[in-house]
């Protein structure tokens, strides 16, 4: 049986393997932040793009290689690695999400997962991230992704409830 996130893959039951089957519901966090408010402009919705790649050199100079090309600026970026594969999840503006996904596709990346995020402005200061987490928890918000972005502090959260979400951030 063959991964279907990684093409040529194994599905072979490791927990990792077993983790991204379960995507987008396995939550990790890849960095911190805090409480702050969150950002939607009208129709255009943030999106997260989780790009699964071989852990080799190059490969992340591929994906950029291949957005650049593109067009594509990419706004915030978490990237880790397991098990010989690394998992990349790209903060874009909608606009340019059909436009990365093509171009990754064309790169021969495994685009894993596609989902809507809240992009949330929070303070620098210790205790942010406790105070952001308990807010959502109390409005009943799991959170199954949370990554900085580029340029200021700012939260990127993944949840499967994004108008609860919203309401205590706003």
């Amino acid at each position: 049986m063959r991964c279907a996130l990684w093409p040529g893959a194994a599905a072979d039951g490791s927990p990792l393997c077993r983790a991204l089957l379960d995507l987008p519901r396995a939550g990790h966090a890849c960095s911190t932040g805090g409480l702050g408010s969150a950002q939607q402009s009208g129709s255009d919705m943030p999106t997260n793009l989780t790009v699964i790649l071989k852990d080799d050199p190059g490969q992340l100079a591929k994906l950029g290689g291949a957005t650049g090309a593109a067009g594509v600026d990419i706004e915030g970026m978490c990237a880790f690695t397991g098990e010989g594969r690394g998992i990349i999840h790209l903060l874009l503006d909608d606009d340019a999400v059909d436009r990365a996904a093509k171009a990754l596709e064309s790169a021969d990346m495994g685009i894993a997962d596609r989902r809507e995020v809240l992009v949330v402005d929070v303070a620098d200061q210790p205790g942010s991230l406790g105070e952001l987490a308990r807010e959502l928890s109390a409005a009943g918000v799991n959170i199954e992704l949370l990554y900085t972005t580029f340029g200021g502090v700012r939260l990127v959260i993944a949840t499967d409830d994004l108008d609860n979400a919203r309401a205590p951030l706003a």
